[in-house]
């Protein structure tokens, strides 16, 4: 398809390396996008660079805004992340069981360099070779390798949700507090399970397979299940019951029939202390999914407070009555 003129995807590679499929058909998704709401179209308007890049001390996707040009940065290290901890999930026959048919159990294959060696800290890395188990399931193999990409899709879509909502312009343009950024935070999440729900096949199965990459974006990084949140950012089950509701509006949207998958929340707990050997606040995450004190109040401060201060700065509709009912996609 043809590429909005002012859209530039960037790929840092390695010389002789070939442009993996996942990367080419995200870049098609996000162009896709952009051309339906003819945005970076305009000459001696704003620019968008979508870059891939090697950096090994870093996993974490970013977004910025300065004068006319948005950046999207991609570390190609948190595919290596998202690929190593899919894969050590669904190797394990208790995460998931709905999936696969084969008897317990998993083979192990070495890769070598320089990978991360979990999320538990997302720039903790392991210089030595180490082994990987992968699954000896077909259909939990081709899971895990769905799982990566749909979570690489989520990444990228989070980002873009914060560029085109104008999140980006407006931590250029002022100092934002911490409640700001939360808000901000919060927006993009459920921008971007939206967004996937739109890429994917409109089947139960695949609106699942979403809200399980949403498990593993959010889950999976330190400190992660804890009501303190990381930084600016919400809590990690917050984040995920945003995202959830994401894909819910958009599956009722869709006319799919598909029911709210919280129940996966204690397998991946468990996987989380399997994998780290930290502990889930299961209590924690039982008063999440029942308290909707705190979405409320998001949403109100939401309305009061961040819409103004974003409407000269978006590049789409913004939503009126929070992040959780966005017009846009109506």
């Amino acid at each position: 398809m043809t590429h909005p003129p002012h859209f530039y995807p960037v790929y840092r590679i390695a010389p002789g390396q070939a442009f993996p499929k996942w990367q080419r058909e995200l870049v098609e998704a996000v162009a896709a996008y952009l051309s339906q709401r003819s945005l970076y179209q305009q000459g001696g308007g704003r620019s968008l660079f979508l870059i891939f890049r090697g950096m090994p001390d870093e996993c974490r996707a970013y977004a910025s805004a300065r004068g006319s040009v948005d950046e999207i940065v991609v570390p190609t290290t948190l595919h290596s992340v998202l690929f190593d901890i899919s894969f050590r999930l669904m190797a394990d026959t208790s995460v998931f069981p709905d999936i696969g048919t084969s008897p317990p159990g998993a083979h192990a294959h070495g890769y070598d360099g320089r990978l991360p060696a979990s999320l538990a800290d997302l720039v903790t890395l392991t210089s030595a070779p180490y082994t990987i188990p992968v699954p000896a399931d077909p259909a939990r193999h081709a899971y895990a390798h769905a799982l990566c990409v749909l979570s690489m899709y989520l990444v990228v879509f989070h980002e873009l949700g914060h560029v085109v909502q104008g999140h980006t312009a407006l931590k250029d343009a002022e100092e934002l507090s911490v409640r700001d950024q939360d808000c901000l935070e919060a927006a993009a999440d459920q921008y971007a399970a939206l967004m996937l729900g739109q890429v994917i096949e409109r089947t139960p199965d695949s609106f699942r397979a979403a809200s399980r990459a949403a498990l593993l974006v959010h889950m999976m990084s330190k400190d992660a299940w804890s009501p303190r949140g990381v930084g600016s950012h919400p809590d990690a089950v917050h984040r995920y019951l945003l995202s959830l509701y994401g894909l819910m509006i958009q599956a009722e949207r869709s006319g799919v029939a598909w029911s709210n998958p919280v129940g996966d929340l204690p397998q991946m707990a468990t996987a989380y202390e399997l994998l780290t050997g930290a502990r889930a606040d299961r209590h924690y995450i039982a008063e999440c999914c029942h308290d909707t004190h705190l979405m409320s109040e998001r949403l109100e401060y939401w309305q009061r407070v961040m819409r103004p201060k974003l409407r000269s700065h978006a590049m789409v509709a913004l939503p009126t009555t929070g992040p959780s009912k966005d017009e846009l996609f109506e």
